[in-house]
C-alpha cells in the first residue's frame, strides 16, 4: 500500500508539477522564436528567454527534490545519520519549522532494508508533521544500542488522539 501510495504520488507530481512546467517552458520557447522572426525584437525576446530560464531552474529543482524523495544516494554514501540530517536541513529550510537532530549511543552499520525503513518512516513523520501538526519544532531521535535502534520524531504541535482510530 505504501509503494502505491509513493507512486501514485510520484504520478501525481511529474503529471501536474513537472509535465506543466515542460509543456509552459515548450510554449514560451515558441513564442521567443515567433517574436523574433516576426519582428526582431530582441530586447523583449532577452526578457522572455531569461524568464524561461528561471523556469529551467525550478524544474530542475523539482526533477532533484523527487529524485531524492525517491531515493537519497546519501544513504549509500554516507548513511543514515547523515541522510537524516540533511533531511532535517531541507524541511527546516523549505517550510517553517525547526527540526533537529540527535544520536545516541554509537552509531552502527544496518542493512540496506533497516536504513531505508528508518529513513521512510522519519521522511513521513517529517512530512506529516508539516503538513498536519501546526508545529514549530521537530526533534528526531536515534537511539543505537548493541540489540537494536530506535527512531522517534517528536513535534510540538497540535497532536491527535490515536483511540479515535481504534
Amino acid at each position: 500500500r505504501a509503494r502505491d501510495e509513493e507512486r501514485r504520488r510520484i504520478t501525481h507530481e511529474l503529471h501536474d508539477d513537472v509535465g506543466q512546467t515542460i509543456a509552459t517552458l515548450k510554449l514560451k520557447l515558441k513564442l521567443i522564436e515567433n517574436r523574433i522572426d516576426q519582428n526582431g525584437n530582441s530586447v523583449k525576446a532577452i526578457e522572455e528567454l531569461a524568464e524561461a530560464r528561471k523556469d529551467i531552474g525550478q524544474l530542475l529543482t523539482k526533477i532533484r527534490d523527487l529524485s531524492h524523495t525517491l531515493y537519497p544516494r546519501i544513504l549509500d554514501t554516507l548513511g543514515l545519520i547523515p541522510a537524516l540530517e540533511e533531511l532535517a536541513n531541507q524541511i527546516s529550510s523549505s517550510a517553517d519549522i525547526k527540526v533537529r537532530c540527535a544520536v545516541r549511543g554509537k552509531p552502527r552499520p544496518m542493512d540496506e532494508t533497516t536504513t531505508v525503513a528508518l529513513y521512510r518512516c522519519c521522511q513521513e513523520a517529517l512530512g506529516n508533521s508539516v503538513k498536519h501538526s501546526g508545529a514549530s519544532e521537530v526533534d528526531v531521535r536515534v537511539y543505537f544500542s548493541d540489540s537494536q535502534v530506535r527512531l522517534t520524531v517528536e513535534d510540538n504541535g497540535r497532536g491527535f488522539n490515536p483511540r479515535r482510530f481504534y
